[in-house]
């Protein structure tokens, strides 16, 4: 009986020092983690200092594309939640929403996104308010050819 109790206090200590060790780990992950997210720049951020005359327009195409997640009542989803999948179902959706000037009623767009467009979007709400509110500026475009 005293080995039974001995190999369960063993245990016990055994499983709080690795429970301990885990957590301590997962701390510093975290803290880690939270140092990276300080020091990432959005891509917006990056191609304004890069492009300073830019800037005031770049300002305009992210208002108009949180415009456009607000009107959907999307301020508040998770994207973390998402998986890529859901998440592409998710901004293809707000691009749908996204209506063309009336002189472009036969217009037909494509848009292509690679793996790290998806990513950086995810991950950034700027670029993908700056996405959206690009996709805004190019529809409303009138067409000076129609009709």
């Amino acid at each position: 009986m005293s080995n039974t109790i001995n190999t369960n206090y063993t245990a016990g200590v055994y499983s709080n020092s690795v429970n301990r060790q885990a957590m301590s780990s997962q701390m510093e992950t975290t803290s880690f983690a939270d140092k990276m997210a300080e020091k990432r720049e959005s891509a917006v951020d990056q191609y304004k200092k890069n492009h300073p005359g830019d800037a005031s327009h770049v300002d305009a195409q992210v208002r108009a594309g949180k415009s456009v997640i607000a009107k959907n009542g999307a301020d508040n989803v998770s994207r973390e939640d998402m998986t890529m999948e859901e998440y592409k179902i998710f901004i293809n959706g707000l691009l749908s929403s996204i209506s063309f000037d009336s002189t472009r009623i036969y217009d037909k767009e494509i848009i292509s996104i690679s793996d790290a467009g998806w990513e950086q979007m995810k991950s950034d709400p700027d670029y993908e308010a700056w996405v959206l509110g690009y996709t805004v500026g190019n529809r409303s475009a009138r067409n000076p050819f129609f009709g």
